[in-house]
């Protein structure tokens, strides 16, 4: 059975995972192994974050391909099937989180949901799990849902997979601050503009990416120039406040302050992103794609009295962010691998 490619990113392979068909339109009996090319190790989920609950999983897929000397596959979805209506909900661009996953697994297969969502669990073991990507062992999270409706749970996996001569293991959650970690905790932290706690569930700060596009030149005239992101409309934003950051970018990197916000005190009404290099730049930024790691809340947005006043906070706020500094070491870049930092 052959996959047909559907998206492609840097040293990845990713596939359609549920083809046109008969197998997708309708019932499918029986498993048909013996078509199999080559044998996998398999997780399935949308991995949105690739936080420490992830890890785990991926890091015992790892360790069984290792071990049997099979290929490695994620399968993942774009986007979250339980977000009915796309929005500012994930906490990694589809690329990064493709990035991520290759350094646990040898393919990621981007999902087509459409194709698959009418699917019950038996038909999407059979004809995804099985038929597409060729599964010997599959590993999941205990709070995995499969098949139409999310009808399907990891007893049910077991329990077909094991009628299907398949391994399936369940990996329990990893529990921080007395709770699973998720995805939705990590949401809800990054909005609240808690870093310290979100990178503590993912194992590396809390990231944001964007093109760096035209401002109105509001902090320049302030002498503070800025970087305007333009967030992808999908990407989660921080919550309103000004942050400790550090942004890598093609030709540069180094530590930040960062503000989400609508700028009150400019009579601002949409929400921005806006970089301060502490280190000024080589060359002009515009247009170049940054990645910008949260790594500490400096202070709460609010409205001052003039500009003045702002002024005179965004020294204090440097002095603030260059205090904390030391604490942060320098995280990993995601989409510039040449930073070793």
């Amino acid at each position: 059975h052959v996959m047909t490619p559907v998206k492609f990113f840097p040293n990845v392979l990713t596939r359609r995972a549920a083809g046109k068909g008969s197998a997708a339109r309708g019932r499918v009996s029986g498993y048909n192994r013996g078509a199999m090319e080559h044998e996998t190790v398999v997780t399935i989920g949308t991995f949105d974050g690739v936080h420490r609950g992830h890890q785990a999983i991926l890091q015992r897929v790892r360790d069984y391909a290792h071990r049997m000397e099979l290929e490695s596959v994620a399968y993942t979805f774009s986007f979250p099937p339980r977000f009915s209506v796309p929005g500012p909900h994930l906490i990694l661009t589809e690329r990064m989180k493709t990035i991520l996953l290759r350094r646990y697994v040898a393919q990621v297969v981007i999902g087509e949901f459409a194709q698959v969502r009418d699917l019950s669990p038996t038909e999407f073991f059979a004809h995804t799990i099985v038929g597409e990507l060729h599964a010997r062992v599959i590993v999941v999270g205990a709070d995995f849902r499969f098949g139409r409706d999310r009808s399907g749970d990891a007893q049910l996996l077991r329990a077909t997979a094991r009628d299907a001569g398949i391994e399936a293991t369940v990996v329990p959650p990893v529990m921080i601050d007395g709770a699973p970690v998720s995805s939705t905790r990590i949401r809800a932290l990054v909005r609240k503009g808690n870093m310290a706690a979100a990178t503590r569930l993912l194992g590396r700060p809390p990231v944001i990416t964007g093109a760096v596009v035209p401002g109105d030149r509001i902090g320049r005239a302030l002498g503070y120039p800025t970087a305007n992101l333009a967030l992808p409309p999908t990407l989660l934003r921080p919550g309103p406040g000004i942050y400790l950051g550090y942004a890598v970018w093609e030709s540069g990197r180094g530590y930040a302050l960062v503000y989400s916000g609508t700028r009150p005190t400019v009579g601002g009404d949409e929400m921005r992103v806006e970089v301060y290099l502490l280190t000024p730049p080589a060359s002009a930024l515009a247009g170049t794609t940054m990645e910008v790691h949260l790594l500490e809340r400096v202070r709460d947005d609010r409205q001052f009295p003039s500009l003045d006043a702002l002024t005179a906070q965004i020294a204090v706020d440097i002095a603030a962010a260059r205090v904390l500094i030391p604490t942060h070491p320098r995280p990993r870049s995601i989409l510039f691998p040449d930073d070793h930092g």
